[in-house]
């Protein structure tokens, strides 16, 4: 009898310890969560406050002259794998997959095959949510520069936007290249690269304080143009090098010119 209470003795203390380590075991994830999330929240509206917003002085992406004001970006929920942390100053760039020498010149090769394809948009225009009530003032070079700098998006997405206007122009020939969308539909692009390419992005409202753009017009042309390319963002490596030689040899000629 005696054995026997000390067995049930033990039985309750091995309760109770496993039942404590249980409570605590619950209790510390929230614990981490809650200040992990004001970090994150901190370090958001610090890299928040360092973009520069696009003033009057270039136009707007959406109208030339009036710029809406935009809130800082949100940090993404709990659980969701969106947003790590907030992107900094001038985010680090991954190293390229494909890394042959002409990283910078793919961003180069970028700027001048939409500036060529938005001169030779002669004919008539059907307007699309692409296309902004007047030409910004901010040319497009020194908008890929802008986005260069603050989305932190591997070289690759560049190559994939590339891949994804073009697209987008085949099998619709409503939508032209032009100053009027030449912007929207690069930010665009670009931003649904960097989502389908890269294992860590940012929330639309950070990508909509860069491009200049309000939160729910940019949610707007991506999922229009989700829709317009059939949701098909896969682009295989002999269509992603055919594209990438050619934003090396568009730098490569600029420069020897």
């Amino acid at each position: 009898q005696q054995q026997q209470q000390q067995q049930q003795q033990q039985q309750r203390l091995s309760t109770s310890q496993t039942k404590g380590y249980r409570d605590r075991r619950w209790r510390l994830p929230a614990n981490r969560r809650s200040t992990k999330r004001s970090l994150r929240q901190g370090r958001c509206a610090t890299a928040s406050a360092r973009i520069p917003q696009l003033g009057a002085e270039h136009g707007n992406v959406q109208e030339a002259g009036k710029f809406p004001a935009i809130p800082a970006p949100t940090v993404a929920p709990e659980g969701n794998e969106v947003q790590e942390d907030a992107a900094p100053a001038e985010a680090a760039t991954p190293q390229s997959v494909f890394d042959e020498g002409c990283d910078e010149q793919v961003v180069v090769g970028l700027a001048i095959a939409i500036e060529r394809m938005a001169a030779l948009a002669t004919r008539a225009e059907t307007v699309t949510d692409f296309h902004c009530a007047s030409a910004p003032a901010m040319s497009i070079r020194d908008y890929i520069d802008r986005v260069r700098k603050f989305f932190g998006c591997s070289i690759e997405c560049y190559v994939v936007g590339l891949v994804y206007i073009d697209r987008l122009v085949k099998h619709h020939p409503d939508i032209v290249v032009s100053p009027l969308s030449c912007h929207r539909l690069l930010i665009t692009s670009i931003l649904l690269a960097a989502k389908f390419q890269d294992d860590v992005f940012y929330t639309n409202t950070f990508y909509a304080k860069v491009g200049g753009l309000k939160l729910n017009e940019l949610n707007v042309l991506e999922q229009r143009m989700l829709g317009l390319l059939d949701y098909r963002l896969f682009v295989p490596p002999s269509e992603y090098e055919l594209y990438r030689r050619i934003l090396c040899r568009a730098a490569g000629a600029s420069a020897s010119a």
